[in-house]
């Protein structure tokens, strides 16, 4: 574990770490903040935390934050922080496919961007609105130009099923029951068993590491074809 005090001390320890955790109890300024950006296109490999205070500045300063992070509120330092670290820390199935597009310069680029943010976030979204949100464009321009270079490909709605669908297996190999799945990414049982049905023959399996790795295979297969 590394402990850095300055951007600049941050900087030289990012070299030796898959995880940064940061703590602002009151975030400064954004524009104080650029230097967050650099540093995740400098190590597109290391997984965000942010922890801060709860209050209306934070939250307001979050939406606008230039970084994607898993926020953290101090008062859930005992109860989240290690279990979400823990999370992080692990073989992160998705993280290759994100290097992966970032590499793939001929893609619409703000598209390309969302994409990548998706494939990293813990808790990835779900609805066209959420992708839109990431890309800064309305839902409209997402879908026009996403069938401008993706047609013949999957939908941004398959995209996001599929991704969210290895997230989900995912975390339930590391927190090991589907409750604190359910609870972990928000999200109801009506659509945890669908999608543990839909990717396995058998519902009660889906989440071991054969339902996952297909899972991942299926992805993979519908990215490469974006990419060609």
């Amino acid at each position: 574990m590394c402990i850095a005090n300055t951007p600049e001390d941050l900087g030289n320890a990012l070299a030796e770490v898959r995880c940064a955790i940061l703590f602002f109890p009151v975030l400064p300024d954004l524009c104080e903040l650029h230097w967050l950006q650099e540093f995740g296109r400098q190590h597109p490999g290391i997984r965000w935390v942010l922890v801060t205070d709860f209050s209306p500045e934070n939250v307001q300063n979050l939406l606008q934050l230039p970084l994607v992070t898993e926020v953290v509120w101090s008062f859930e330092i005992e109860t989240r922080l290690r279990l979400l670290v823990r999370r992080l820390l692990s073989s992160d199935p998705l993280s290759h496919l994100a290097i992966q597009l970032l590499g793939v310069e001929r893609l619409d680029s703000d598209l390309r961007d969302a994409m990548v943010e998706v494939l990293r976030m813990p808790r990835p979204p779900r609805t066209l609105g959420g992708l839109a949100s990431l890309a800064r464009m309305s839902r409209g321009q997402l879908r026009y130009r996403w069938q401008a270079g993706f047609a013949g490909t999957l939908t941004p709605r398959e995209f996001l099923d599929q991704v969210f669908t290895v997230r989900l297996f995912h975390t339930r190999q590391i927190l090991g029951s589907w409750e604190a799945v359910t609870r972990e990414l928000k999200v109801d049982r009506k659509t945890v068993k669908r999608l543990r049905a839909r990717c396995s023959e058998n519902p009660k399996t889906a989440g071991t590491g054969p339902t996952l790795r297909r899972a991942i295979r299926a992805l993979e297969q519908d990215l490469k074809q974006v990419s060609a």
